[in-house]
């Protein structure tokens, strides 16, 4: 969105935001699962539900887990193996917890819908997607699939990625071929994202959408969170984090620093990172944070 773009720059003049609240979490056995890889940590799916519980997946396809953590009591509710499953993206709605399970098999690629019970981490059901012959990556989006489909060759093998994206329903269904970007929102919204730019759709708040901008025009020392009007018309708000308090930005399976490690649920806005050898989840109020 190039008028955003140059608009970021603006909120440099503003004292970072600090966060409402944050919750150090330990990595590993008994906290949150992860895969710790030669160059960077690997944490998939993270999701909020109604009651303010937080949910995790990690482990890959090897040793894939659920940890579940209540903000409220401050303890972890259970913490489950995931069997015959893989670790990934994770979303709540509706009292229903959903896996993206994303496997990958040598040139080829599965890609599995899985209901949990968030209750008590136990698989309900799942269903295989009638995917594109090649995709390379897959996110939760407003309660939808995104996928993005590559290239492949007659052999098989993936020659590029061709910036095409299906969407699919929680049922599994197919909604919309061929979409230009990621994200099903309007084309005035969505003008510059095609072109491969750091910044990410977070989620709707008010009337207006959040983006995020990992590195707005050079500062790596800061990340932006942008409100902007229903018809993307008007940015209400941009204000600055700075990435010493918020913790490093982590990979998951599919990517790094991904659109599933920023969450917005109710009045909040989650978005977690790595410092002190801990997982940090940083809650902001999405009132103050884009207050005047």
């Amino acid at each position: 969105m190039k008028y955003i773009f140059s608009l970021l720059v603006l909120c440099f003049c503003l004292l970072p935001v600090q966060a409402e609240e944050r919750i150090l979490l330990p990595f590993g056995v008994q906290g949150v699962p992860y895969y710790e890889g030669p160059e960077a940590d690997y944490m998939d799916g993270f999701a909020i539900d109604g009651q303010g519980n937080l949910y995790f997946t990690g482990g890959g396809a090897e040793h894939p887990v659920l940890f579940c953590y209540s903000q409220k009591e401050r303890k972890t509710l259970y913490r489950v193996s995931l069997p015959d499953a893989t670790s990934g993206a994770l979303c709540y709605t509706d009292g229903k917890l959903y896996l993206l399970e994303q496997w990958r098999k040598g040139a080829t690629h599965d890609l599995t819908l899985t209901q949990i019970n968030p209750s008590d981490g136990k698989i309900l059901s799942r269903k295989k997607l009638n995917c594109p012959d090649g995709f390379s990556n897959s996110i939760f989006t407003d309660n939808q699939i995104s996928v993005k489909e590559t290239k492949m060759s007659d052999k098989g093998e993936v020659t590029g990625v061709d910036f095409k994206y299906c969407l699919y329903d929680l049922q599994g269904e197919i909604t919309k071929r061929q979409m230009d970007a990621p994200y099903d929102l309007d084309d005035k919204v969505l003008s510059s994202f095609a072109d491969g730019s750091s910044t990410q759709y977070v989620g709707r708040y008010q009337n207006g959408y959040v983006f995020y901008d990992a590195c707005p025009e050079n500062q790596y020392d800061w990340s932006v969170f942008v409100w902007v009007d229903g018809q993307g018309r008007k940015i209400k708000q941009s204000k600055a984090l700075y990435k010493k308090d918020i913790g490093g930005p982590m990979m998951s399976s599919s990517e790094g620093n991904p659109e599933e490690h920023k969450k917005i649920a109710g009045d909040f806005l989650y978005l977690l990172g790595e410092k002190d050898n801990a997982l940090c989840v940083n809650k902001y109020s999405l009132k103050e944070l884009f207050a005047d």
